[in-house]
């Protein structure tokens, strides 16, 4: 079963995702999964946006986001089974906006050599769409991935499936 990861920028002008883009100096200010559910035959998105950690559909979400990027990742049925268990569970959950300002504290910290972790980070109580899919993407297969979720923004994950040599598809 293929599991697209993927990485995109808003249709409409969003400050806080413009801030992640200049930060990170990359296009794209967000991440995303997505995947085939058969039995309904639907494309269905799993991310964290504003309103909070969901599960849309393709044309939902692409009438909101312009995919830049995308990754072709092949999991087996059970890690598929565990993955979707994960994205329900996560669902509605809020979005974690102080932890992306807290991720951004420490990027630019980071770069002017003073090390520290995101100084916001809130655990479980909300998501901001890089840290759910790294958690997810962990929970898949944590011996290949193993990702400090809390402190990996779009950027840092996009590097990582490079590193890895995960397939680009788009």
């Amino acid at each position: 079963m293929n599991l697209i990861i993927g990485f995109s920028h808003p249709r409409k002008f969003s400050l806080h995702g413009w801030i992640i883009e200049k930060v990170d100096g990359v296009p794209y200010d967000h991440a995303y999964l997505r995947f085939n559910l058969d039995k309904v035959q639907r494309n269905i998105v799993f991310q964290s946006i504003a309103v909070g950690v969901q599960l849309v559909s393709e044309s939902e979400f692409e009438g909101l986001c312009t995919p830049l990027e995308e990754y072709q990742l092949y999991i087996t049925e059970a890690q598929f089974i565990s993955m979707f268990q994960f994205c329900i569970d996560k669902a509605g959950k809020p979005y974690g906006l102080l932890d992306v300002i807290g991720l951004g504290i420490a990027k630019i910290l980071n770069k002017i050599g003073i090390r520290k972790s995101n100084p916001f980070y809130e655990g479980d109580a909300n998501y901001f769409c890089s840290q759910i899919i790294a958690q997810c993407l962990d929970n898949i297969d944590p011996s290949q991935f193993n990702i400090n979720a809390d402190n990996t923004s779009p950027s840092d994950l996009n590097s990582l499936l490079k590193q890895l040599n995960i397939k680009r598809i788009l």
